[in-house]
């Protein structure tokens, strides 16, 4: 089936196309969200035991004061995981998911007030003046405000499709995924560095 032009649709029509667009845009939000939270939840656990790893080796260097390697190695260790720290606060994860929450949440509002318009009004004019405000609303929802991902609509139509088609899940090739799995190795590897090296 061919889509139609847009000077073709009704209002009706229009109304239910933007339905559609508002489902992904939401999905696509709620998708950024949790993704945000897991990132922070990793980071967590990774500060967690950086901290602890920090805390041993400092231990472990005052009660070898001779080896200068163990001081120098748990010194520059502390000092990576205090800018690390600090870094990771700039990211701000748990406060970008939590907006983007309740920006779905905002936008699963506009979806309910197009599909009682569709319901109830039955003139198309006043639909038309009525889904101009709920779209003046929507934009204002989304302006100036953080997109989601390419990966978080991926994942969406993933979701979506997966039972009809054969798809291939997608994966989270972010900056902020690698520099976690980065960080990971990196604390394994100081940790051997320090007791066997």
């Amino acid at each position: 089936m061919v889509a139609k032009d847009y000077k073709e649709r009704d209002i009706r029509e229009e109304i239910n196309k933007k339905i559609e667009g508002f489902n992904r845009t939401r999905d696509n939000r709620i998708h950024a969200s949790e993704r945000l939270y897991s990132y922070s939840n990793k980071w967590d656990f990774i500060f967690f035991v950086m901290n602890i790893l920090a805390v041993v080796f400092l231990i472990f260097s005052l009660m070898n004061v001779e080896s200068h390697k163990g001081l120098f190695i748990s010194s520059c260790f502390s000092l990576y995981a205090v800018i690390l720290q600090y870094y990771y606060n700039t990211l701000n994860y748990k406060e970008r998911a939590l907006r983007f929450h309740y920006q779905q949440l905002e936008i699963e509002k506009y979806i309910l007030e197009l599909k009682k318009l569709l319901r109830v009004v039955q003139d198309d004019s006043e639909l038309e003046k009525q889904y101009d405000i709920i779209w003046n609303k929507y934009l204002i929802t989304l302006l100036g405000t953080e997109n989601h991902s390419r990966f978080d609509d991926e994942e969406v139509l993933y979701d979506r499709e997966k039972s009809i088609k054969k798809l291939k899940k997608p994966r989270d090739f972010s900056l902020d995924n690698f520099l976690f799995y980065i960080n990971f190795i990196l604390i394994m590897s100081v940790t051997v560095f320090y007791f066997v090296g």
